[in-house]
């Protein structure tokens, strides 16, 4: 099953994609703190984009909904994350 975004498992047709994926495999195969920081970068990403989203474009109310749900459910994961990195650390 073939996508306009990548062409393979871990290949990407976007330049910027494939730099991403590339960073965070890195990260996260050096230890566990480091792969938990991939976890906080992606959903920090995900909350970004999320909001731009909902901020910038025009889509129905039932879209934008379940925009602020996704992001809703960032957040907690985002919190997840730092508890743990905090954890790791301590």
């Amino acid at each position: 099953n073939q996508s306009a975004w990548r062409s393979a498992c871990g290949e990407f047709y976007v330049d910027y994609l494939q730099e991403l994926y590339e960073t965070c495999i890195n990260l996260g195969e050096s230890g566990l703190v480091e792969a938990l920081k991939v976890g906080k970068l992606v959903e920090e990403t995900d909350i970004g984009t999320l909001t731009e989203s909902i901020e910038s474009m025009d889509m129905p109310d039932d879209i934008i909904r379940t925009y602020e749900i996704l992001r809703e459910g960032s957040y907690n994961h985002l919190e997840s994350y730092e508890a743990a990195i905090a954890r790791e650390l301590s």
